[in-house]
């Protein structure tokens, strides 16, 4: 299943709330969340009726993940919520439920820890993701294999390549388009080909993770991150001052060969833009959109 790793941000929350209802469930929603995170989830259980994921990470002490497990397990018995637990945290001894998930980074996997997880499987959470984080092109073959060494050693589970290489900030100026490779679905196929257990796809959709930890600021820029099967289209037409043109930015993605308004209500929007030849939306719209089309395509792909 497709894991979509997404910050809990109003632009994330509206593109869920907006998903064709056909596509719930079909992907796993994996959610950034902060010391906040009771209003974080209060606001994701309000728009998604299916399972997801909380990741801790970004939890500053293991007192505030005991406390998120506590919230968890006393949420209503109709929200399928699970937490996603960092490896040092398994490692310190914490007691998890063989349903959560547990995130292992790059970083993370080095000889001593092989060998603790390769003594310590049964005490490992069913779900692995394995994170490359930041990525800006084709993988080195030292980190691959070692990639392919956890893998094995964690056969039996449920592995998830998650990676992402959108980079921030983008190299060119706000009123050049941007083209990039999408590195994250070349790396999932390639560990897939050279895998002997199923592996399942999971990127950061069109946010950079390089972007995750950063507050943002400044005047955003008139864009439309568009996914095809290979790239990633940033469509990029100044910043965002009055007057803007977004039609100018509707009308270069409604030519693009793979662009189909009935695809989802992502392309419809767009598409709706072009047709009444009239600005629409902000940052955070167009965020949304570009997001619903994101996760549809890579429903669709199915890799």
């Amino acid at each position: 299943m497709y894991l979509s790793t997404l910050r809990a941000k109003a632009g994330e929350y509206s593109a869920l709330a907006k998903m064709n209802s056909q596509s719930v469930g079909k992907f796993l929603p994996n959610f950034l969340i902060s010391e906040d995170y009771i209003n974080e989830i209060e606001k994701i259980k309000s728009i998604y009726p299916s399972k997801f994921l909380i990741d801790t990470r970004n939890l500053e002490t293991p007192e505030s993940i005991v406390s998120l497990n506590e919230y968890i397990i006393n949420c209503e018995p109709q929200f399928d919520i699970n937490l996603v637990y960092s490896l040092d945290y398994i490692m310190a001894s914490y007691t998890v439920r063989s349903s959560e998930y547990i995130r292992i980074s790059i970083e993370d996997i080095n000889p001593q820890n092989l060998s603790w997880i390769s003594q310590n499987k049964s005490i490992i959470p069913d779900n692995i993701i394995i994170d490359f984080e930041y990525i800006s092109g084709a993988i080195d073959e030292p980190t691959l294999t070692k990639v392919t060494n956890l893998i094995k050693i964690l056969n039996s589970h449920n592995i998830t390549i998650l990676s992402g290489s959108i980079p921030a900030p983008i190299p060119v100026d706000t009123n050049t388009n941007f083209t990039q490779i999408r590195y994250e679905k070349q790396l999932y196929m390639q560990l897939k080909m050279s895998s002997e257990v199923f592996l399942n796809y999971g990127d950061y959709t069109i946010i950079s993770p390089k972007a995750l930890a950063s507050a943002g600021g400044g005047i955003p820029t008139v864009q439309f991150k568009y996914t095809t099967s290979s790239e990633y289209l940033l469509i990029r037409n100044g910043q965002l001052r009055v007057p803007y043109n977004f039609v100018d930015v509707a009308n270069q993605i409604t030519h693009l060969p793979d662009f189909d308004s009935r695809h989802c209500t992502g392309e419809q929007f767009i598409a709706d833009i072009v047709s009444e030849n009239k600005n629409r939306g902000n940052a955070t719209t167009w965020i949304t959109h570009g997001i619903i089309h994101h996760i549809q395509l890579c429903i669709d792909e199915n890799i």
